[in-house]
């Protein structure tokens, strides 16, 4: 396989480049031709990318959760201050 970066020429069941050390791997291979080791690399990559996909909307929820508890938080401390009750008189 010839390494994209420094255009080495390196044998086919490598995943790095011998000289530059580049990632051989190409995400358009057959996953029949791929390696047991570019197969695992291939599984922790997609399930990375899932996880880090669940991670970042888990915490936008959170920080909308925190955000609102501490806007509510906010306006009864001021409403008090202002001796404004909150929803009505």
């Amino acid at each position: 396989m010839k390494c994209p970066r420094c255009k080495t020429v390196n044998e086919n069941k490598r995943t790095i480049c011998t000289k530059c050390g580049f990632y051989l791997y190409r995400n358009d291979m057959p996953k029949a031709h791929m390696t047991k080791a570019q197969l695992q690399a291939a599984e922790r990559r997609e399930a990375w990318s899932k996880i880090k996909f669940v991670l970042s909307w888990a915490w936008k929820i959170l920080v909308v959760i925190v955000m609102t508890f501490w806007t509510i938080v906010l306006v009864i401390w001021l409403s008090s201050k202002l001796g404004v009750m909150p929803g009505g008189n």
